[in-house]
């Protein structure tokens, strides 16, 4: 199934989510806000995704995932990509459609002072 984190008030995934809909695209939204407070399970998610760190946090070099990495991103949670789009199925473009979402991460977003900038890598 199709995953998404998301955050209220975020552009991206606004459209993503639109776009989804009108592709006939299930999928199921998790909230970022929630994962970032439970320790425990943001530590997983990490672990898990470790792999991806440079879709995670683009600007960002590679780190351990340890406590204090996990303490860390609970208080800078702006480093972390949004939304964020994983697939355990296979069957969608994955790639696709995390460029289709960064598309609308651009000065002309709602929200582009608070996080764009620093998430983006190019």
């Amino acid at each position: 199934m199709l995953r998404i984190f998301t955050t209220i008030g975020c552009t991206s995934a606004k459209h993503l989510k639109e776009h989804l809909k009108t592709h006939q695209i299930a999928y199921e939204e998790n909230n970022l806000h929630k994962l970032l407070l439970d320790t425990e399970k943001l530590e997983s998610f990490l672990c898990m995704h470790e792999e991806e760190w440079s879709y995670l946090f683009p600007t960002l070099e590679k780190r351990k995932v340890d406590a204090s990495f996990v303490a860390w991103l609970q208080n800078h949670p702006s480093c972390l990509q949004r939304p964020l789009i994983f697939d355990d199925t296979k069957d969608v473009d994955l790639e696709g459609l995390r460029a289709y979402a960064r598309q609308y991460c651009n000065a002309k977003s709602s929200n582009w002072l608070l996080c764009g900038k620093s998430r983006l890598s190019d």
